[in-house]
């Protein structure tokens, strides 16, 4: 290249502001080297001084290698969004599962404690009425026994003399007792016979009724 088409160049690229317009004219109305056979000819422009802006990329319509928005796939072409779904649903079953077994078992934790409690509570109570039991059948039994002294401090040698001058006495208030016993409890008297002695009272009732066996 000529020193002519360098200074040109050197023109084109330093800004404007730099060079005083003496020397920009200067330049330009120089005469050219002369042009050796082969050189291409070359016209200064002052518009060759400004870049070409860059040119923009456009988007393109197919897919772009770099960015697919797709799911990405795995061998057999099946989404890995399906795996993941089912992987989540799987999850969410077993834990279902397992919060339901925890509540049974929380379930059957809160009933055999209850059951236990139950248990405790009529065992409890079983032996509250034993103690009251055995307590109300020493105090009857202390009762009988101040009463038979009562009758043989009285005169009376044995309980069955006592109830028959009770039965059998003619004094207007002792027998009206008697009547209001046999009234008001005589079944109950009969029958506490009976369980002492039922063969004995039924063949009182037989010889008493003239019954046949």
């Amino acid at each position: 290249m000529h020193l002519y088409h360098i200074l040109v160049a050197l023109l084109a690229v330093l800004p404007t502001s730099s060079l005083s317009c003496d020397s920009y004219d200067t330049l330009k109305h120089a005469s050219p080297t002369p042009e050796m056979p082969g050189d291409v000819p070359f016209t200064p422009n002052r518009a060759s001084r400004t870049p070409s802006p860059a040119p923009m990329l456009q988007p393109s319509s197919g897919p772009n290698p770099m960015f697919d928005p797709s799911p990405p796939k795995r061998k057999g072409g099946q989404p890995m969004s399906i795996k993941v779904k089912r992987r989540r649903v799987a999850q969410e079953t077993e834990n279902r599962e397992r919060e339901s077994w925890t509540e049974e078992q929380t379930a059957a934790e809160r009933n055999r404690v209850l059951q236990e409690k139950l248990a405790a509570a009529a065992a409890e109570k079983a032996a509250k009425e034993a103690v009251a039991a055995e307590k109300a059948d020493r105090e009857r039994t202390a009762r009988i026994q101040e009463a038979l002294r009562a009758l043989k401090d009285a005169g009376c040698k044995t309980t069955f003399q006592f109830f028959e001058e009770f039965f059998a006495s003619t004094d207007p208030e002792i027998s009206k007792r008697a009547s209001r016993l046999v009234h008001d409890h005589g079944t109950e008297l009969l029958d506490l016979l009976h369980a002492k002695q039922p063969a004995l009272v039924k063949r009182w009732a037989l010889r008493r009724f003239h019954l046949s066996a």
